[in-house]
Order: C-alpha cells, then sequence, then structure tokens
C-alpha cells in the first residue's frame, strides 16, 4: 500500500499530461496536423488511409497509412482534438466500420461513394437513413 496522498498521485499523473503538452508544442514529439472545412456542418472527421493516384492509376496508402508523426491533431475551429497514431491505427485494424447518415452533405458524399474508385469503401460503410436511425442503433 502507498504512502502517497491523493493529490501526490494525482499530481505526478497531472505533471505527465503538462510533459505531454510540453513536448508537442515545442517539437520533440511529431504531429500531423488535419483540418476539415465541413466539419462543423457534418460532424464528422475524415482519415485518409489510402488514396487514389492519378501518376499510378492505382490506389496506393496514404495519409494515416504511411504518417510518421507521433500523433494527430483535428484542428476543429476554436478547439483541437489530439490523438495518439497508434490509436488510429488500432481503430483502423480492428475494423472500425465507417458510417455515412443521409443529410444533405452525407447525400452528396454517398454520390461519391457511387463511384467506382470507391466501391471497396461502399462496402465497409453502414448507411443510416437519418441521425435518428443512426441514434437509434446505439
Amino acid at each position: 500500500m502507498s504512502n502517497k496522498s491523493s493529490f501526490d498521485l494525482d499530481f505526478g499523473f497531472g505533471r505527465k499530461g503538462e510533459q505531454l503538452v510540453d513536448e508537442l508544442l515545442t517539437g520533440s514529439r511529431t504531429v500531423e496536423v488535419k483540418r476539415d472545412r465541413k466539419w462543423a456542418k457534418t460532424n464528422n472527421l475524415y482519415i485518409e488511409t489510402e488514396c487514389f493516384f492519378k501518376k499510378i492509376e492505382d490506389w496506393a496508402p496514404s495519409g494515416l497509412g504511411v504518417t510518421e508523426a507521433s500523433y494527430w491533431a483535428f484542428v476543429l475551429e476554436d478547439s483541437t482534438l489530439i490523438v495518439p497514431t497508434e490509436t488510429l491505427r488500432y481503430a483502423e485494424k480492428i475494423g472500425s466500420t465507417p458510417i455515412l447518415i443521409r443529410t444533405d452533405v452525407g447525400l452528396e458524399t454517398e454520390k461519391q461513394l457511387n463511384s467506382f474508385s470507391n466501391r471497396n469503401l461502399k462496402k465497409r460503410t453502414k448507411i443510416y437513413e437519418s441521425l435518428l436511425h443512426f441514434a437509434s442503433t446505439l
């Protein structure tokens, strides 16, 4: 049993968080920064793992698939969400299912999903008729 008080334990835990932020801000940790103009309307973040390259006329790893950054930072208007890259890779590895909710923006995205080049992504994507339909599945 430890003789340390709750304050001592909390202080040490908080200090480790401060050190991580300091490392992020001073450059001893690498961060890939992403911004999404449509985030506020869609409430979605897009994380690219592969891209169709016209030069080679084929899909190839990109974004999360090739980054060497330790963290990804998503700038969301006046705040920033910072996630360890390995956490994002794990979500992809376990097969997290992409979702699409048919809103005005979702309908436009669905048109893009219907393109030949996105056929594999569409097969994995769960599509919901509305936000209410999606929420009822949670």
